[in-house]
């Protein structure tokens, strides 16, 4: 009867551990997985991000062109007087 109380105790501290072991990876597995997606979501951020600074950029130097033509006029306007005829 040794042995059988033996294995039966091997058998049961072997089922605890398996359980316990099961669970940890779950629970961290759990974790792991979480981390994935907000790593996920934050890569989809960052290059939503990239794009949008890439059109304001494209719209600045649209601007500044817009800026540097007016001023041209401007300055053009300023240097020809306005036709004395009206």
């Amino acid at each position: 009867m040794r042995f059988f109380e033996f294995a039966t105790v091997v058998t049961a501290i072997g089922c605890g551990t398996g359980v316990i072991i099961t669970t940890v990876d779950k629970v961290l597995g759990g974790r792991r997985g979480g981390q994935g997606e907000a790593l996920r979501l934050s890569r989809e951020r960052l290059e939503e991000q990239e794009r949008e600074l890439a059109t304001l950029r494209r719209q600045n130097d649209q601007l500044q062109r817009q800026l540097e033509w007016h001023d041209r006029l401007l300055e053009r306007g300023r240097q020809e007087p306005l036709p004395s005829g009206r």
